[in-house]
């Protein structure tokens, strides 16, 4: 994989967004671990077995965050001896993507997510819909980050996908150590 840097992006309105910032008047939403993602509205959260997702849909947008547990996903499990580099592992994840949705992968490019996880970002282009997605592997869990526009004409809605994509986020966390009883 290509060297990856960790960088702020820059928006036409001159707004600057760093990783883990939730835009004013957003939501900010608990994932697992410490991490959260913001977004513009309280999104409906669905369980079941090995994996979590919170979907907002709307007319113009559908925002979609997944977290899988590789290890009890069938599709995509991760043969830890075995795997291959992760590139091309995301890579597969996006092709098996596309294809219920009659979609092709435009753009997939590597980046950090965090400063240190190895993630793919990519767009996938349909007939009346464009998907932007980030995958990032932790551990053996998938975050699967989705941002869906039926309507990309607009301005506000490419910010709405960095806003969205750079509000990704881990709260840190002080861990009180205990004393030794022998102190």
């Amino acid at each position: 994989m290509a060297a990856l840097e960790a960088t702020e992006t820059i928006l036409e309105d001159t707004l600057t967004i760093g990783d883990g910032v939730i835009p004013k008047d957003w939501i900010k939403v608990n994932l697992n671990e410490g991490y959260y993602v913001g977004f513009p509205r309280e999104p409906r959260q669905k369980k079941r077995t090995g994996r979590v997702e919170w979907r907002l849909k709307r007319n113009k947008y559908e925002i979609l965050v997944s977290i899988a547990d590789l290890e009890r996903e069938p599709d995509f499990a991760l043969d830890m001896e075995n795997r291959p580099e992760k590139e091309v592992y995301y890579q597969q994840i996006l092709k098996d993507m596309a294809i219920p949705l009659k979609g092709v992968v435009e753009v997939s490019e590597p980046f950090l997510s965090q400063g240190i996880y190895e993630g793919m970002r990519a767009v996938i282009a349909g007939e009346d819909f464009t998907l932007h997605t980030q995958l990032v592997i932790m551990g053996t869990e998938l975050y699967s980050f989705a941002l869906i526009l039926f309507d990309e004409s607009k301005p506000a809605y490419t910010q709405m996908r960095e806003k969205f994509f750079h509000s990704f986020g881990k709260d840190m966390y002080i861990i009180e150590q205990q004393q030794d009883e022998y102190e």
